[in-house]
């Protein structure tokens, strides 16, 4: 629980800045969460502490119809004994780290 706690701790940070949302603190529902070694993946749902749903046509503007959702997948990997984010795309964008994986990514152990 402590490794996902970190994973989630490490990533928070540039979804916010991603989803621009400055003035609100942003919390991930993470839907899944898989580790293998160094390398750990993330999708998870971002929602604002406060319980308001984020405004996606306000984040993406006229972008809005073309991301299709908040969704954030997020690759990871540990070093140095902290987790550090390597890519993250948010939106319908499938498993872009299965056909795109970041160098050194083991994909075979994600389920690709």
């Amino acid at each position: 629980m402590a490794e996902k706690a970190a994973i989630v701790e490490a990533l928070t940070p540039s979804v916010q800045s991603h989803l621009q949302q400055y003035d609100a603190e942003i919390v991930l529902d993470v839907s899944e969460l898989r580790v293998s070694g160094e390398w750990a993946l993330v999708v998870a749902e971002p929602r604002r502490r406060d319980g308001v749903k984020i405004d996606g046509r306000a984040v993406f503007g006229d972008l809005w119809p073309h991301i299709g959702g908040l969704t954030v997948r997020a690759v990871m990997r540990r070093e140095n004994g902290r987790w550090q984010l390597v890519e993250q795309r948010v939106g319908n964008t499938g498993r872009w780290y299965c056909e795109e994986p970041p160098r050194g990514f083991p994909k075979r152990n994600f389920g690709c």
